[in-house]
């Protein structure tokens, strides 16, 4: 198949740039365009039932936090860097016909302020337990996927007698030394399952 010089100039060189150059382009233009429609058009934020974005007040940090269905609270801890807007929707409507799900926004991500500290999951946990307390929340059932796993197993081993139940999703035992963690069992033997 032969392209004459023209073609092959287009081809290599002219269409590429310019689909980069219209990338970057509305890229600059319109990310808070797109981040807005997502947050007030996408799937969580359009979901029936589920609270506006409140915000709890701990230290000099504000969390933010949705709410929905009712029963039992379960608390959702997220991965790292996700957001309140990243758990699946459908999972969301199923859990809150059973339970009231409360999702939240790690500090400085979302609509959380950032403070400077320690981006850890014992760090985390602290702040888990901070709004459980400034929004007077009797013991909770947690649920943390990913590095919100880490997150949820840092809640019970520091606050055992605040958590109902721990439900881990792809994730593993905190800490730089796993091996420590081999009996979790007896670590949240004060836990009530």
């Amino acid at each position: 198949f032969y392209m004459g010089t023209g073609t092959r100039l287009l081809m290599i060189s002219i269409l590429p740039v310019t689909f980069i150059v219209l990338g970057i382009f509305f890229t600059a233009l319109f990310p808070d365009k797109y981040k807005e429609k997502m947050i007030k058009e996408g799937t969580i934020a359009a979901l029936p039932g589920i609270s506006g974005v409140k915000i709890v007040k701990i230290g000099a940090v504000n969390l933010a936090y949705r709410v929905m269905g009712q029963g039992s609270l379960l608390i959702l801890a997220s991965g790292a860097r996700m957001n309140m807007h990243h758990w699946d929707p459908d999972l969301l409507k199923q859990l809150s016909k059973h339970f009231e799900v409360l999702i939240f926004d790690y500090p400085g991500v979302g609509y959380s302020e950032y403070q400077q500290m320690p981006y850890n999951a014992k760090q985390l946990a602290i702040y888990i337990e901070q709004m459980i307390n400034a929004l007077k929340i009797k013991p909770v059932a947690i649920v943390g996927y990913s590095m919100g796993g880490m997150v949820a197993q840092a809640f019970v081993r520091n606050f055992s007698k605040k958590i109902k139940a721990l439900i881990l999703i792809s994730t593993c035992a905190s800490g730089s030394q796993p091996e420590k963690y081999k009996n979790l069992k007896q670590d949240y033997a004060g836990a009530n399952r």
